[in-house]
């Protein structure tokens, strides 16, 4: 009985099929946008982690400003060297490390001239956290160790990349009419901040520079075994107590995930809420052509009517059909929005971005797929009922 029903549903849709295949259409777009959504950011939240992972638990971040309030990181707002001092001398602290960076950098190599960023940190702070934490690997060469040495570390893919021949540790670069000779070339991050970067001892960055810049970051890394949010507090008693010190945040590499997440969940949120109006236009589409099917198929109704077909018969023949149709984008949304998945993947990869890694999971596509079967039959249910309600004789007068 119920394979009846099923190929009366698939020969009513396959009779009608343009109109079918453009109320399809309305669902796909629907289902596509919900699987890549979903699945970015999936691969977003995985791929943060994996990037926290590797600076371990120890990993402290201070920079000016509040937080959620940029404008003290991204403004003139900068930690000085006393307040680093400072941070060293607060309990449970091995290592502090300030950062001072600057985009746009010029640099030079066997005669090309291209545009990078200039990273300062002391050598010795940058050999124990980012040796020991794995958020920095040195895939050739070694770190520097004098700071007053023209000596600089280069990201993988601006020694790989960049220019028309490769950079060779001992290689000689010109940073801001300055030579300087390449120590280290690090391997790749994922991150186009680290991969196509020079790290330089501070002191050389402010000689190049010319300027003396105060701190926007202090990566510190607490003690082994010492409680990362206890040293977080101390660090933060001690910053207190610095003179015009301004606002400030102090961050755990924890905290710092927990924070990620938010804001990747309001993100996901926001596009799934988008999402969520082309699936509702898409159902509103599936309903309006079932009753325009249930007009087109009112004198067959009256006649399975009139042989003794009853109301439940009728409504499961327009469910099976609204279904289907429902199935059918969603499975075909599901395809176009995993397609769309791995292509963002793809330009973010080619882009300077290969961290960001899409994660599938079967069982969102199960989950998916039902659910467009299930607002198929839901869109679907008013027309079927609408059609039970006409009498036989009527409808079988039906022009």
């Amino acid at each position: 009985m119920l394979s009846n029903f099923f190929y009366l549903s698939l020969n009513s849709i396959r009779y009608r099929h343009v109109r079918s295949w453009l109320t399809i259409i309305g669902i796909v777009i629907g289902i596509a946008v919900v699987i890549a959504v979903l699945f970015l950011g999936a691969g977003m939240k995985d791929a943060v982690a994996m990037q926290l992972q590797k600076f371990g638990s120890g990993i402290i971040v201070a920079f000016p400003g509040k937080m959620g309030d940029m404008t003290g990181f991204l403004g003139k707002s900068r930690f000085k060297d006393a307040d680093v001092e400072a941070i060293k001398r607060a309990e449970g602290v091995d290592v502090a490390m300030p950062i001072i960076e600057q985009a746009s950098v010029r640099v030079e190599f066997m005669g090309e001239e291209k545009s990078t960023i200039l990273h300062g940190q002391p050598w010795e702070s940058i050999k124990k956290i980012y040796e020991q934490s794995q958020g920095l690997s040195m895939g050739a060469g070694e770190w520097p160790t004098n700071d007053d040495a023209r000596e600089i570390v280069v990201g993988k893919k601006l020694a790989t990349k960049v220019f028309k021949r490769e950079i060779q540790v001992g290689d000689m670069m010109t940073v801001k009419s300055r030579e300087f000779r390449v120590k280290g070339i690090l391997n790749e991050t994922g991150e186009q901040n680290h991969d196509g970067a020079v790290f330089i001892s501070v002191k050389m960055f402010r000689t190049v520079v010319g300027e003396s810049l105060g701190y926007r970051t202090i990566v510190i890394k607490a003690e082994s075994g010492y409680d990362s949010d206890l040293a977080a507090e101390n660090v933060r008693y001690e910053l207190s107590k610095q003179k015009n010190i301004g606002d400030f945040t102090v961050m755990t590499s924890g905290k710092a995930m927990r924070l990620v997440g938010n804001i990747i969940a309001i993100i996901e949120f926001i596009l799934a809420a988008i999402a969520a109006v082309a699936v509702v236009v898409g159902s509103v589409s599936i309903m309006n052509t079932m009753y325009t099917s249930v007009l087109e198929q009112t004198k067959e109704i009256g006649v399975m009517k009139a042989i003794g077909a009853r109301n439940s018969h009728i409504i499961l023949i327009f469910l099976f059909e609204s279904g289907i149709i429902g199935l059918v984008g969603g499975a075909f949304g599901i395809i176009l929005g995993m397609a769309l998945a791995k292509a963002v993947e793809w330009y973010a990869h080619n882009n300077g971005f290969p961290m960001l890694m899409v994660t599938f999971s079967p069982w969102i596509i199960i989950i998916v797929a039902a659910g467009a079967f299930l607002i198929g039959i839901a869109s679907g249910f008013f027309p079927a009922r609408s059609a039970t309600k006409l009498k036989p004789t009527e409808a079988l007068r039906y022009e």
